[in-house]
């Protein structure tokens, strides 16, 4: 059975089953006889929505993104920039205006915490598991 057949048979017969899951190993074997160049050749003449699932890396370098101008370089407070996801709204008339990258991870913690009913002490232990930073 060819590798296209195959899968959209497995996927058939999985949604018709009730169990979505069911086939996953068939078709990841069947994924497997090709690369990604491959796949992307086998579906492109197709009327089929089907893309890979990149990596953030691939994505920032994928050409829509780029088309788009989706990575903006935020300033910081020492005067470097941070690449951020830009706003994704494209007017012709106004361009949009970064002025910071927002908060430092884990700037919140302790009043989002307490906000919720955990206490001084609550946090400590946390922190002292590693729970987080």
């Amino acid at each position: 059975m060819p590798p296209l057949v195959a899968l959209t048979w497995l996927a058939w017969l999985a949604a018709r089953l009730g169990h979505p899951a069911a086939g996953e190993g068939e078709v990841r074997a069947v994924m497997k006889q090709k690369t990604l160049r491959e796949w992307t050749a086998v579906f492109d003449p197709l009327d089929v929505c089907v893309e890979p699932v990149l990596t953030v890396p691939e994505a920032l370098q994928h050409p829509q993104v780029q088309a788009r101008n989706m990575v903006a370089n935020v300033p910081k407070p020492d005067g470097s920039t941070q690449p951020q996801i830009a706003n994704p709204f494209k007017f012709s008339n106004a361009q949009p205006q970064y002025h910071h990258i927002g908060a430092p991870l884990g700037a919140h913690t302790n009043e989002v915490l307490a906000e919720i009913g955990y206490t001084q002490d609550d946090v400590q232990r946390m922190r002292d598991s590693r729970m987080f930073v």
